[in-house]
């Protein structure tokens, strides 16, 4: 599936910001010495740098071990303090962790759809996501899962937005840093959920 001229331009440059907003927040704070989430910025750099990647890199599907690498590791550490708080203090408590995770699980759903597919030649359609076709051996049962993986970021963008939306309206002095970070999970969510379809 082509995407539109200029979208692929427009998701590297808001994944680059994203990446590069979640490092430069954990210079801050390590200068400033005060208490931070870096598992949480750390993951969302890394995960930024990936789908930039993953975007343009012709040659993305020689990056899947690598890349899956940087995808799984934040999987399984957000999965692991998901199921934690979950038996600590229920399901209220594992909310963001899993969020986390389910965001890693999609974007690692895209990789392996995307492995073993041949580099595209110098004749691809304009407009198409580079790095990010169907490998021609993917099981059908694999890409049947694929809609329910764009309905799964759907929710999480609305989930995200939502959130985001009621930061705003608490109207706190210290509101301008969690919108921030909410905005950037957001343009990953979708950025994630338009390469997904363009891939199916």
């Amino acid at each position: 599936m082509a995407a539109p001229p200029g979208l692929t331009a427009c998701l590297v440059v808001l994944m680059l910001c994203t990446a590069s907003f979640h490092a430069g927040r954990m210079v801050v704070a390590r200068r400033r010495r005060c208490p931070h989430r870096y598992d949480v910025d750390t993951s969302h750099a890394l995960m930024g740098a990936a789908m930039v990647i993953m975007l343009v890199e012709p040659h993305a599907h020689d990056q899947v071990g690598r890349l899956a690498l940087v995808l799984a590791v934040p999987a399984v550490w957000f999965g692991c303090q998901a199921v934690s708080r979950y038996v600590a203090v229920g399901a209220l408590g594992a909310r963001q962790p899993a969020r986390q995770a389910l965001l890693s699980v999609a974007m690692l759903y895209m990789l392996v759809l995307a492995a073993g597919h041949p580099a595209p030649s110098a004749g691809r359609p304009t407009g198409q996501m580079a790095g990010m076709a169907m490998a021609p051996g993917s099981s059908d049962g694999l890409v049947l899962l694929g809609p329910l993986v764009v309905l799964l970021l759907g929710g999480l963008a609305v989930w995200t937005a939502a959130e985001i939306r009621g930061a705003v309206g608490a109207r706190r002095s210290d509101v301008v840093a969690p919108v921030t970070s909410g905005c950037c999970q957001l343009a990953m969510t979708v950025t994630s959920g338009l390469m997904l379809v363009a891939m199916l």
